[in-house]
């Protein structure tokens, strides 16, 4: 599995074959505003996305707010936590004070993910089947 990040839309660089110069570079910068990574295989000589892990400005200065997806036949194999936790990396050096998103209370996987990753979750105030998640830095 290939982890691919994606700083603003526009610049490409494979965790797995990075210089950590490089990625100096691109992280200690500037702000990063929107970034992006993509979990990728190869199947049969094509790149096929498995998952994505971004996060935009969030509701307060200097906090993002993040989202995640995995494919379906994807789940429960460590690859939204390894998502997850490189986006953390690059916030953090970039200086947010934390980071925050809203997850479905039916959604009891990523509730366990997020917990287990030191988010505190509560009720959303204007919709009850969404739990507000936060992790401050």
């Amino acid at each position: 599995m290939n982890i691919i990040l994606v700083l603003s839309n526009v610049w490409w660089i494979c965790i797995g074959r990075c210089h950590i110069a490089a990625l100096k570079k691109f992280t200690r910068n500037k702000y990063p505003r929107n970034v992006a990574f993509i979990a990728t295989i190869d199947r049969d000589g094509r790149e096929i996305e498995i998952g994505v892990a971004r996060f935009t400005p969030g509701s307060k200065d200097g906090w993002f707010e993040f989202a995640v997806v995995v494919a379906d036949g994807w789940h429960g194999q460590g690859i939204g936590t390894r998502l997850l936790q490189q986006l953390f990396a690059i916030a953090r050096g970039a200086g947010a004070n934390g980071i925050e998103g809203s997850v479905l209370k039916e959604n009891h996987r990523m509730l366990e993910l997020v917990k287990s990753l030191g988010f505190s979750v509560s009720p959303d105030k204007e919709d009850p089947a969404i739990a507000c998640v936060v992790k401050a830095f």
